[in-house]
């Protein structure tokens, strides 16, 4: 019974470009966008982070991450 109040997350619809988006494959279009834009480099200034050390993972579970996303 403590289950029975769970939620889950959901994007129903989203504001891209001034207009809303409620199909699923827009929605992950336009998700997929924002992180590509959020990583893309522009050139401008950003924090250098030379010689600090980060965690990653293998090439084998990167492929099975992207493979689920599709």
């Amino acid at each position: 019974m403590s289950k029975s109040h769970r939620r889950g997350n959901h994007i129903i619809k989203m504001k891209i470009n001034e207009s809303w988006v409620k199909e699923d494959a827009d929605l992950k279009l336009g998700i997929v966008g924002a992180f590509k834009s959020l990583l893309t480099d522009t050139g401008e200034w950003r924090a250098n982070i030379d010689g600090l050390a980060f965690q990653s993972i293998n090439e084998d579970d990167a492929s099975k991450m992207e493979n689920a996303l599709g």
